[in-house]
């Protein structure tokens, strides 16, 4: 399981939880100057704790962002990335 998400709460998709056992977080280059950070396991609680993600997005699980300002989250409620 990854730390900071109560399984009673919320669970991640299983390919993400796949890929951040194995990878343990990532940062490439998407695009014509664009990048996608994947926190890793360790950032995960310190990140959202950091952005109070729960008072302020509670419905919402950041994982990762674009390194410039925009998060990347799982919506607690369906698992859907907003």
């Amino acid at each position: 399981m990854v730390p900071a998400v109560n399984p009673n709460e919320f669970t991640p998709p299983a390919d993400y939880l796949d890929f951040i056992k194995k990878y343990n977080g990532t940062e490439r280059a998407i695009g014509n100057n664009q990048n996608l950070k994947l926190w890793g396991i360790e950032e995960l609680v310190k990140l959202n704790t950091y952005y109070e993600v729960d008072r302020y997005a509670p419905d919402y699980f950041i994982f990762g962002s674009d390194v410039g300002g925009t998060a990347y989250a799982f919506n607690k409620q369906n698992s859907s990335i907003v």
